[in-house]
């Protein structure tokens, strides 16, 4: 069984945020998580593990789960971008950090920009992928009718293996019925269906504090 970095918490208005250290590289970089995250599940997942050994081979990375997510306290609802962007300035008072590049996929992009844009000074680089420059509602491609009724579904079949679901870096690439179900629990262990969207407002609203995605 490989040695993995020890789990650590980090208080973030009042909440336990975890976070991982990996790597002795000579340069930071702190990875932001898109939608789901679990530090030690994500392990299990060969693509991922990859990834994060291949980068800590070069760089001193700081892993974490947002509130909400994986071995962080969960909350009622669905987290702010606000609230989301002080997770990340924790865990670099916690490791010490004055400055890092930032990495974030998806819903952690939303959050790398924003934190960028309040802390230029503690960014030396920003690399983000899988984001968005305007959401599809934002963009005029779906009416607040549709967007509303796609959440609902989305908050209905959160988990299940054969229904439609969000993606991400750990979402397997070929769809067999044990990869499927391997990354339905995945999610379940991330997060429950109401701190991703928000509770449901009837059979086809939630009011959603995240953007979505992967």
């Amino acid at each position: 069984m490989p040695e993995f970095p020890e789990t650590q918490y980090v208080m973030s208005d009042g909440l336990s945020i975890a976070y991982q250290v990996w790597g002795e590289g000579p340069n930071n970089l702190v990875y932001v998580p898109g939608i789901v995250s679990h530090l030690e599940m994500q392990l299990e997942r060969a693509e991922f593990l990859y990834f994060i050994q291949s980068l800590s081979a070069h760089f001193h990375i700081i892993t974490f789960d947002k509130r909400g997510n994986g071995m962080s306290d969960r909350i009622a609802g669905a987290p702010t971008m606000d609230e989301r962007v002080r997770d990340i300035e924790a865990v670099m008072d916690a490791v010490g950090l004055e400055s890092t590049a930032l990495l974030g996929f998806s819903e952690g992009a939303a959050m790398s920009l924003v934190f960028t844009a309040r802390n230029p000074e503690r960014i030396s680089k920003l690399i983000i992928g899988g984001g968005y420059a305007a959401g599809t509602l934002a963009a005029g491609e779906i009416t607040e009718e549709e967007q509303a009724a796609n959440k609902a579904e989305l908050l209905e079949n959160w988990g299940k293996p054969d229904r439609r679901h969000v993606y991400s870096i750990h979402a397997p690439k070929k769809g067999d019925a044990d990869s499927k179900e391997d990354f339905a629990r995945f999610c379940r262990m991330c997060a429950t269906p109401s701190s991703i969207f928000g509770p449901a407002v009837g059979r086809h609203h939630c009011r959603c504090g995240s953007a979505g995605g992967g």
